[in-house]
């Protein structure tokens, strides 16, 4: 999964070509058959990719610099390597006068650590974000390789509802788990023997073996000698658990995405009606899972006092909330969505910054275009305006 400046929408992941007009994307419904790589390895490439892109930030958390050039645009949103940049300069010419008249920055100098006034959505909810994104990144994937430890995949669920943060953390969960089962093979394979195995390999004491009457046998000491185990036979690790909550007041473009992207990535998905409370309810009872990891941001309603492991509220079954992505901001999701060229919803290129329902979401109008259409939601230049869209 080779890291790319360039916009990498749509559900099927399709090509982006920059030009004059911003970007266009290829989509398709799926990806093409047999040309998707094995989940598993293609989330190993992730991780890998992902720890090489950051691993400056894990030495310092400098503003811009983290990372190298690959992480910074200039005025214009050109990189030095002279190639297409992800901010101002990514989306299309006449989204840079909409949103001088809406009071944003019209440009945008700085965009990795998010800690500029307005620029490429860096303000969470009014309160800058600090430090490097890189960090949060790697940060993110920690707080998800403690979660891995804790309750394994087999308690661990996603809530994955088609939308952009929890696009981002199919991602990172992908990422993670096929780290997390990589490491545990790492260790396996590094011990000589199972622990059964081991005890049958240990010699016994120079003894004598007698046969009393009922044929049991001991030895000179009087103790019966331990049973041969065989080594316990080698188990699948579960996939990756996914609830979503089904909701007749869904955009079928999204719920089109959700299936697909499921199948796409070997991802268990079930379908749970009733409501998000109700989908938890089961999910704990019915299927024993003991944490749930999830999209929230601190810009987000009730997430300003969230913590990376948060218990569930009072009334509500007991489980741990996962927040991995809490310090993201608005702009980091979309940095990570297309640097990486990962598929997401294609509604987001309609406009759409914030997803409810059909009946309570329009395109955002703060990306409204002179000829009437809507620049996509990565252009968005403040995050305090995300959810301007929903009614």
């Amino acid at each position: 999964m080779k890291p790319d400046g360039g916009g990498g929408g749509g559900l099927g992941g399709g090509d982006c070509v920059f030009g004059d007009g911003g970007v266009s994307v290829n989509r398709s419904s799926s990806p093409p058959p047999g040309t998707a790589p094995p989940p598993d390895a293609d989330a190993i490439e992730l991780y890998d990719s992902i720890m090489a892109a950051t691993a400056s930030c894990a030495a310092k958390d400098a503003r811009c610099s983290c990372g190298g050039a690959d992480w910074g645009c200039g005025a214009g949103g050109d990189r030095s390597d002279g190639r297409g940049c992800h901010c101002a300069g990514a989306c299309p010419a006449s989204a840079a006068t909409v949103r001088a008249q809406n009071g944003g920055s019209g440009g945008n100098d700085v965009v990795d650590s998010g800690d500029s006034s307005t620029g490429g959505g860096g303000r969470r909810g009014g309160v800058a974000a600090s430090g490097c994104f890189g960090t949060r990144l790697r940060h993110s994937l920690d707080v998800l390789g403690g979660a891995l430890r804790l309750y394994g995949t087999g308690r661990l669920a996603i809530a994955f509802n088609g939308g952009k943060d929890a696009t981002v953390i199919l991602h990172l969960m992908r990422a993670a788990v096929a780290h997390h089962r990589r490491v545990v093979a790492a260790e396996e394979a590094s011990l000589p023997c199972s622990a059964a195995a081991e005890v049958a390999a240990v010699p016994p004491p120079s003894t004598t073996t007698v046969v009393i009457g009922n044929g049991e046998q001991l030895d000179s000491s009087g103790a019966t000698p331990r049973p041969t185990l065989p080594p316990p036979p080698p188990t699948a690790s579960p996939p990756i658990l996914s609830m979503y909550i089904t909701d007749a007041d869904a955009f079928d473009e999204v719920e089109s995405f959700v299936r697909a992207t499921a199948a796409r990535y070997g991802i268990e998905a079930v379908d749970q009606a009733g409501g998000f409370k109700a989908g938890i309810e089961a999910f704990v009872r019915c299927r024993g899972v003991a944490a749930f990891v999830l999209g929230t941001r601190r810009d987000d309603p009730h997430g300003g006092q969230m913590e990376h492991f948060e218990p569930s509220s009072v009334g509500w079954p007991p489980f741990m909330r996962v927040n991995a992505i809490l310090d993201w901001t608005y702009a980091d999701v979309w940095r990570f969505l297309r640097r990486w060229r990962l598929p997401y919803a294609g509604i987001y290129d309609q406009g759409f910054t914030s997803l409810g329902g059909v009946s309570n979401t329009v395109a955002n109008p703060k990306l409204r275009l002179p000829d009437g259409s809507y620049a996509p939601a990565y252009c968005l230049d403040d995050a305090r305006d995300e959810r301007a869209g929903r009614t």
